[in-house]
C-alpha cells in the first residue's frame, strides 16, 4: 500500500509540476457557488431580490490516497449591488479570495481580487428581467512554498563551498486583471426557463511565475520568463421540460488556458415549490422556486495529455429562502482511476443572500 501511495504521489506531483510549468488555474466542480471567480461580470447578480451575497466553497482532492499531501482549495466571495437611476439597472462591487494548497508543508497559491460590474435591464419586467452586464476584476496572484525550504539540504552535494539549495523562499506576488460580460433572461411566472450566458477573459496581464530564488547565490530555480496563461471562460445555462412540481436545468462551462481545455456538462432535476418573493412595484406574489436539486455532471479535459474524461460528478443542492447549500463528489474516471480506486474530490459550497434591493429581482442559475 505504501508503494502504491508513493507511485500515485509521484504521478500526481508530476502532474502538478506540468500544470505549474504550463501556468494553469485551480478549478471547482460547481462554479456557480463562487461564480464571481469564474466571471467578474456576475458580481451583483443576486437572486431573491437581495442586495448582498456571501459565497464560499471548499474542495479536497486525492485525500484517500495521498494523506497529508492531498490537494485542498478554498474560495470565498462577498458582493453587493447599488441600484441605478433607471428601474432594473444596478452597479455592483465585490471581493473574492481563493487559496490552493498541495502537501504539508504546502505549495500554495493565493488569489485576492476586487470586482465591479454594471448591469442594464434591456427587456422584461423588474421581476422577470432580461439583463446585460459587464464587469472587471483587479488583484494579486501569489505563489509560495509554505515551508518547502525545510525539505532541502544546507549544502549541495555535501560541499560547503557551494550555495545552498534554491528552494528556500518565494518571490511571486503579481498584479492581475480580468474582464467579462453576461446575458440573462428570466423565465415565465413560474421561473421555468431562466437563461444565463457569460464570457470572461482572465489573467490579461499574464503574471510572471519566475519564483523560488536564493538571495545568497542570486540564482533562481524556475524560468523567470514563465507566465500565467490567459484563461477564457464560457458558460451557458437554461431550464427545460417544465412540470408543475419540477424542471430540468442544464449548465455547461468551457475553459481554455493554453494548452489545456476543460469542459463541464451538468444536468440537474429541480423540485419546485411555492415561495413568497418581493414583487417590485406591486406588493408580494408567490412564484415557483427551486427547493431541492440533484443531478450529475461530467468533466472532460483536452490538453497536453490528450483528450479524455476526468470525473463523473454527483451534485446535491438545498435551496431555501436566503441560502443555498451544495455538496458534490467527483468519481475519478481519468487514467489514474485504477490506482486511486476511482476516488476523486469532495466539494462543499454555500451561498447566502440578505438585504433588499428594490431595483431588480435577478434570476438564478
Amino acid at each position: 500500500m505504501k508503494n502504491t501511495r508513493i507511485s500515485i504521489f509521484l504521478a500526481l506531483f508530476a502532474s502538478l509540476l506540468s500544470l505549474t510549468l504550463a501556468a494553469q488555474d485551480y478549478h471547482f466542480s460547481d462554479p456557480t457557488r463562487t461564480i464571481t471567480l469564474f466571471n467578474p461580470a456576475f458580481t451583483g447578480l443576486i437572486p431573491e431580490g437581495s442586495k448582498y451575497r456571501f459565497q464560499t466553497s471548499a474542495r479536497s482532492q486525492w485525500s484517500s490516497v495521498l494523506d497529508s499531501d492531498h490537494y485542498r482549495t478554498f474560495a470565498t466571495a462577498f458582493e453587493f449591488k447599488i441600484c441605478g437611476d433607471n428601474a432594473g439597472d444596478y452597479f455592483a462591487l465585490g471581493a473574492n479570495a481563493a487559496v490552493d494548497f498541495q502537501g504539508d508543508p504546502a505549495l500554495q497559491r493565493t488569489d485576492l481580487f476586487l470586482t465591479a460590474a454594471f448591469v442594464r435591464r434591456i427587456g422584461g419586467s423588474q421581476n422577470k428581467p432580461v439583463l446585460l452586464g459587464g464587469g472587471a476584476e483587479v488583484g494579486r496572484v501569489q505563489y509560495s512554498q509554505g515551508g518547502l525550504a525545510g525539505r532541502t539540504f544546507d549544502d549541495q552535494f555535501d560541499n560547503p563551498s557551494l550555495p545552498g539549495e534554491l528552494l528556500d523562499q518565494y518571490a511571486v506576488d503579481a498584479y492581475d486583471l480580468g474582464v467579462g460580460v453576461f446575458l440573462t433572461a428570466s423565465g415565465n411566472e413560474r421561473g421555468l426557463h431562466d437563461l444565463s450566458a457569460g464570457l470572461a477573459i482572465k489573467h490579461l496581464t499574464q503574471p510572471s511565475l519566475g519564483f523560488y530564488g536564493n538571495d545568497g547565490s542570486g540564482q533562481t530555480s524556475s524560468d523567470s520568463t514563465a507566465r500565467l496563461n490567459r484563461r477564457l471562460n464560457l458558460n451557458l445555462g437554461f431550464s427545460v421540460f417544465k412540470k408543475r412540481k419540477g424542471n430540468l436545468s442544464l449548465f455547461a462551462a468551457y475553459s481554455n488556458q493554453r494548452p489545456h481545455n476543460q469542459f463541464l456538462f451538468r444536468a440537474m432535476y429541480n423540485l419546485l415549490g411555492q415561495r413568497e418573493t418581493v414583487n417590485l412595484g406591486a406588493g408580494k406574489s408567490s412564484v415557483k422556486s427551486r427547493l431541492l436539486s440533484g443531478g450529475l455532471a461530467l468533466r472532460v479535459n483536452d490538453g497536453a495529455g490528450g483528450f479524455g474524461g476526468d470525473a463523473l460528478i454527483g451534485i446535491l443542492q438545498l435551496h431555501q429562502k436566503g441560502y443555498i447549500l451544495s455538496a458534490s463528489y467527483d468519481m475519478n474516471i481519468s487514467g489514474l482511476a485504477q490506482s486511486t480506486g476511482t476516488n476523486g474530490a469532495i466539494e462543499l459550497g454555500a451561498s447566502f443572500f440578505f438585504g433588499k434591493a428594490n431595483c431588480i429581482n435577478c434570476p438564478q442559475f
